[in-house]
């Protein structure tokens, strides 16, 4: 009974759901063994990775580490088919799909070697072929639609320029194809040179209007305060000129003195005097 099975069995489950904790317990193994102990495991790891591949799953790494295992064990037919499936996967043109690529092309002689004829390489051959010859149309578009003018664009244009420089090396692309890729480069480096002198431009005229209006408004603020401490104008509430007052001649009366009694004043003595009046006297018969 191999491992799938064993953890079905034992913990009821799916047979999906079996694949993959036998691939988690065998990919721990594999990780923790040293070289003699990974002798022992490989025929397990192989029929572990090949379960994965049958449920769906994908890993272009994992299908080149199978490739070699049944390199190993002289299944040279599935062999064949990881490394076709490998070569299927690679679409980008980054350090790690070039570097598959290299892989690839190391491992087909073994498969030569083997007893593989160039008619069984068919789909290999293509899928390479698709693969190489794709570079510059891949890379022309990523230029040519880049049109994030921020940090993100800028870094997109200098990983464009280095899968470039890359691809050249190998031949994927030719001189006049590679300089039509740095052309849309430099467009794109035109534009945001311009974008980003119109956005200072603006920046510049939104910093003197915030500055204008700042300074209107401490104008009118100082001439507010101006205003509210000047003295009132004749007429005017607050002002004691011209203004009728208790005596009503318009005159504000002289400090310390008040207004003459009405009436006799030898009738009456002033208040608060002290006086007292002598009673009537009266005559003889």
């Amino acid at each position: 009974m191999d491992a799938k099975a064993a953890i079905a069995e034992m913990d009821g489950l799916s047979e999906r759901a079996a694949t993959l904790a036998a691939f988690g317990l065998y990919d721990d193994l594999w990780k923790l063994s040293d070289d003699n102990q990974r002798a022992e495991l490989k025929k397990e790891r192989s029929k572990v990775l090949s379960d994965v591949f049958g449920m769906g799953a994908e890993s272009p790494e994992l299908r080149l580490e199978l490739c070699n295992l049944l390199i190993g064990q002289k299944d040279v037919a599935g062999a064949l088919v990881q490394l076709d499936a490998a070569a299927q996967l690679l679409i980008t043109y980054d350090a790690k799909s070039l570097a598959r690529y290299g892989r690839i092309l190391a491992i087909k002689p073994r498969l030569v070697a083997a007893g593989v004829k160039a008619e069984g390489m068919t789909s290999l051959d293509s899928a390479l072929a698709t693969y190489k010859n794709g570079a510059f149309d891949f890379l022309k578009e990523q230029a040519e639609n880049n049109q994030d003018y921020t940090q993100v664009g800028a870094d997109q244009n200098k990983q464009i320029e280095t899968e470039l420089s890359q691809v050249a090396k190998l031949g994927f692309v030719n001189e006049a194809q590679a300089q039509e890729v740095r052309g849309f480069i430099q467009k794109w480096k035109a534009e945001k040179t311009k974008l980003d002198k119109e956005i200072e431009e603006q920046r510049k005229k939104d910093e003197a209007e915030m500055k204008a209006q700042a300074e209107k408004d401490k104008k009118a603020d100082e001439a507010a305060k101006a205003g509210s401490g000047a003295t009132p104008a004749p007429g005017t509430p607050g002002s004691t000129f011209g203004v009728p007052n208790s005596t009503g001649t318009g005159k504000a009366p002289a400090t310390g003195t008040t207004a003459p009694p009405s009436g006799n004043s030898k009738a009456s003595s002033p208040a608060g005097s002290g006086a007292a009046s002598k009673p009537p006297v009266k005559k003889g018969g």
